[in-house]
């Protein structure tokens, strides 16, 4: 089937109770889920280290790492008296953040399950169609 040529000045015409073919439509599933397998690490890192207080015990122990590690200067402390409760509280906050997410992603999907309806424009008049 035909379809109508777009203007050129970036306008778009509009063609109501047309035989012409409907442009495709986008997806109307909802989405609130923040992160993907592949994003989740990455992006739940950067949010924790947005906070200030996990910045100051990374550097913290990253200067007691040298420190301990180097002869640039000594260190009394091992830097894992600072790092091994940084990384427990860490773990702890990114499964928290996992979980609401899965269950973000969870809603989601029993949202999308959902039937809906449909209102669709035809060249007769107008249709109401249950969608699964």
């Amino acid at each position: 089937s035909a379809s109508a040529p777009s203007p050129s000045d970036g306008s778009r015409t509009l063609h109501l109770l047309s035989t012409l073919d409907p442009p495709s439509s986008g997806d109307n599933a909802v989405y609130t889920a923040k992160y993907t397998p592949w994003t989740f690490l990455p992006l739940c890192l950067r949010d924790q280290f947005r906070r200030l207080g996990n910045l100051y015990f990374l550097f913290n122990g990253a200067v007691m790492s040298v420190g301990y590690y180097s002869p640039l200067f000594d260190s009394t402390f091992s830097p894992w008296t600072t790092l091994a409760p940084r990384c427990l509280v860490l773990s702890v906050s990114l499964a928290a953040e996992g979980a609401a997410d899965l269950r973000r992603r969870r809603r989601d999907e029993t949202t999308n399950s959902r039937p809906c309806a449909v209102l669709r424009l035809t060249p007769s008049g107008v249709s109401l169609a249950s969608v699964p």
